[in-house]
């Protein structure tokens, strides 16, 4: 690919967005790499969401790459970005080192850790001072998405027992995963109990 001389950042950031929107995000993230130049945090961001979207996480990873190398410090949003993007692809490692460094740990942010490390997902949750159903709902569908049946139901009860009141989505977790583990009885019971019980 021949690059183009840019008069400017902006010029770079219009062709950027341009080739991200008409779906040509391998041309936008070459182009990125060949400019090695910092571009708008809106632009980053919507080469990453693009990457995340159609789970093309090596060249999210180029983006990121890029953004170390030019010496790019992104804001919190565009960390948070990066962490979904890593939690997604399944790098686990660079997850952690990012959530580590993140100043303001989101909402957004706790739930991509809790589905990236199911494995430690109660810890996560623990260590959260804004421990809410989102949270729960994050995890108990995590475990779900992933056929841990069991982990599903003991992260159901416990968020019960520390006070939480499951939602709709929780319950959709929770069946499912029943549905899934072959529990039938068990599903009829939290059916019930989700109309009995909650309303819902």
């Amino acid at each position: 690919m021949q690059v183009e001389p840019y008069k400017s950042y902006l010029q770079l950031d219009k062709t950027l967005k341009g080739l991200c929107i008409s779906r040509r995000l391998r041309e936008a993230v070459g182009l990125l790499c060949a400019t090695v130049v910092q571009v708008e945090p809106r632009t980053c961001d919507l080469l990453l969401q693009e990457c995340i979207f159609r789970k093309e996480y090596k060249k999210g990873r180029r983006i990121h790459a890029l953004m170390v190398v030019v010496g790019y410090d992104p804001s919190e949003y565009l960390k948070t970005k990066l962490l979904i993007l890593y939690v997604k692809s399944g790098d686990l490692g660079t997850t952690h080192v990012l959530f580590d460094n993140l100043l303001e740990k989101s909402l957004v942010s706790w739930n991509a850790m809790i589905l990236g490390s199911l494995s430690d997902g109660h810890r996560v949750i623990d260590k959260s001072l804004n421990r809410n159903v989102v949270m729960w709902t994050a995890l108990i569908s995590g475990y779900g998405q992933h056929g841990k049946v069991v982990e599903v139901l003991e992260s159901f009860h416990r968020m019960k027992t520390v006070g939480f009141k499951p939602n709709y989505v929780t319950f959709l977790s929770v069946l499912s995963a029943c549905s899934h583990g072959g529990l039938l009885d068990e599903g009829w019971a939290y059916f019930s109990s989700m109309t009995k019980d909650y309303g819902i």
